[in-house]
């Protein structure tokens, strides 16, 4: 896991004593430390990030082996800067300035709501990055461009809650989700100049403000009750993943067959099943001995055997916003517990060489 905000982070090494495996990280939130460290969840050491230059930054988003990172200080052009930055080689792509556009992005922002994903291995000639920057507004930009641009997606009742990227069948793909459990494809135009994104929802004429046409009973409200929620592709496979940020609630159900408890820290995940007529998400209780990866990067899985440290159908998150730590969910015992200290704060994982795929089967 990788830290919000480091101290210098715009260039930056992973310094190892040895040849390790590369499992996920997550990294401690620096506070007063002037050093940002990497910390190696299933060998329980950190790793210093090594900076090549000094100059502050903020960790918005991970995607393989890429940070996304964004400055603390405003340009006179009152824009802040956006770079793409490899931990292991150093490497660093700088993006186009992210204007600030006050009409637009909340007064926090980029301290809560901002994150930005994007396709793995960028090039300067060749990237593109979306980013979550208000309720319900997206930026966006592609090689070739002189700055973001931003589109408001005025139709749907909820703000956006997650935006992913995956490999898929004809290209990259991003998709966003809103926080009643509505998926939008986003497509990014390659054009140059002015242009608009190209939003496809996933169930068309069904309306997003009601969750009973889409979530199977208790699900519906329980939809309600987990502002978290992110979006999450596995072996061709779409799963939103719901995670309740406040204290524990009984719901009544609807049918009178008494009440469902949703628990302090619990998480739901439910798989995207189409179906002719009613509910087309339904509720699974293991990822087939995957877990998976949620919060500031791009959402990903990985097959627990094989890698240390990492225990099979379990959610893995990180409370980007809230008191900055990491927990890990076991969907089988419905328990949450920390991966870190509580006096250590941590906000974004990262996993390099991990890629969803959104084929689907």
């Amino acid at each position: 896991m990788l830290p919000r905000r480091p101290r210098r982070l715009r260039r930056v090494a992973l310094r190892t004593g040895a040849a390790l495996p590369v499992p996920p990280l997550r990294a401690p939130t620096p506070r007063r430390r002037r050093r940002a460290l990497a910390v190696s969840h299933p060998l329980e050491r950190p790793f210093h990030l090594v900076t090549l230059e000094n100059s502050g930054g903020w960790c918005v988003g991970s995607s393989g082996a890429w940070l996304a990172v964004l400055t603390l200080f405003r340009h006179a052009n009152d824009a802040h800067a956006v770079a793409l930055v490899n931990p292991l080689t150093g490497q660093e792509l700088a993006l186009p300035p992210m204007r600030w556009d006050r009409r637009r992005l909340e007064p926090t922002w980029p301290f809560v709501r901002c994150k930005v994903v994007f396709a793995p291995d960028p090039r300067q000639d060749d990237f593109t990055a979306v980013s979550v920057c208000g309720e319900k507004t997206l930026a966006y930009v592609s090689a070739g461009d002189a700055s973001w641009s931003f589109q408001e997606i005025t139709w749907v009742d909820t703000e956006i809650a997650d935006v992913v990227y995956c490999d898929g069948d004809g290209g990259s793909k991003f998709y966003c989700l809103t926080k009643s459990g509505a998926v939008i494809a986003v497509h990014v135009p390659r054009s140059r100049g002015t242009k608009q994104l190209v939003l496809k929802p996933l169930l068309p004429g069904i309306s997003p403000s009601d969750p009973n046409d889409v979530f199977p009973p208790p699900y519906a409200r329980v939809s309600r009750h987990t502002s978290a929620k992110y979006l999450v592709f596995c072996e061709g496979n779409m799963y939103q993943v719901w995670r309740n940020t406040g204290g524990a609630v009984d719901l009544e159900l609807s049918d009178g067959r008494g009440s469902f408890r949703v628990s302090k820290n619990a998480v739901f995940v439910l798989r995207y099943a189409p179906a002719w007529r009613g509910p087309c998400w339904e509720a699974v209780q293991d990822l087939g001995g995957r877990s998976v990866f949620v919060g500031l990067n791009n959402a990903v899985t990985v097959r627990a055997e094989g890698t240390p440290g990492v225990k099979g159908n379990c959610v893995y998150w990180a409370s980007e916003f809230e008191r900055e730590e990491a927990i890990v969910f076991d969907m089988q015992t419905r328990k949450a517990t920390p991966c870190l200290a509580p006096s250590v704060g941590a906000t974004c994982w990262y996993l390099p060489g991990a890629t969803p795929t959104c084929e689907q089967k």
